[in-house]
């Protein structure tokens, strides 16, 4: 497991917030801000959302993303045993270049782990999926002056709300939409809606405005 070591060389997290994504992959394998927030982070680069899904069912897990675009934009899915990020980003390992793991067993929470590694060989069986995540438009956010609480308080993440929308169902895949939800000040909605919708890769424009009831 990575452990923190010489803090000399190590991007602080204010200095992350413009870094490039390789610094905060390698600060992450080093084992530095462990369950620390992303939002803010590396800003103007896509961020990705991560699942890792066994072999058996990486062939549903693809139709699954391709029939919910919204909620899951695919951006890349590697082959099992295959632990680089692919075209995404140079330098990766997706088992320790994340903050931090949930890990699921029988499709039940069980832990939150560090990095990947002491998974061993039995990581070989599984295929990783980097969907889009909205933090990748916080940079665009903050430019058209709206202010996101989450980035000025690095201990918190922004509000997230299980829908009554239902995911369409692949195989044994299926599942709830989940949201997230920014509070913006009346008279720049249309901004944040100009703003965010060129880019379904990552969530796009709002799914809804208003009440959120």
């Amino acid at each position: 497991m990575a452990t923190p070591g010489n803090t000399n060389d190590v991007p602080s997290l204010e200095q992350l917030q413009t870094s490039l994504p390789v610094e905060g992959r390698r600060a992450f394998r080093r084992g530095f801000y462990f369950k620390k927030e992303t939002g803010g982070l590396c800003r103007g680069y896509v961020q990705a959302n991560l699942a890792g899904v066994h072999a058996q069912y990486a062939d549903d897990f693809v139709e699954f993303c391709r029939a919910n675009e919204g909620p899951l934009p695919l951006l890349h899915h590697s082959q099992p045993g295959d632990f680089s990020a692919g075209p995404l980003a140079d330098d990766s390992d997706v088992r320790t270049d994340f903050a931090a793991y949930y890990v699921l067993k029988y499709g039940e929470y069980v832990d939150i782990a560090k990095d990947l590694l002491p998974f061993g060989d039995v990581l070989n069986e599984y295929a990783f999926f980097y969907t889009g995540c909205s933090f990748s438009f916080d940079k665009i956010l903050l430019d058209t002056g709206i202010r996101l609480a989450y980035v000025d308080n690095p201990d918190i993440t922004v509000s997230m709300y299980t829908t009554n929308i239902h995911c369409h169902r692949i195989g044994t895949l299926q599942g709830p939409v989940v949201v997230s939800m920014r509070p913006i000040p009346r008279h720049l909605v249309q901004v944040a809606v100009r703003a965010t919708n060129p880019l379904p890769d990552v969530h796009g424009a709002p799914i809804h405005i208003g009440c959120f009831g």
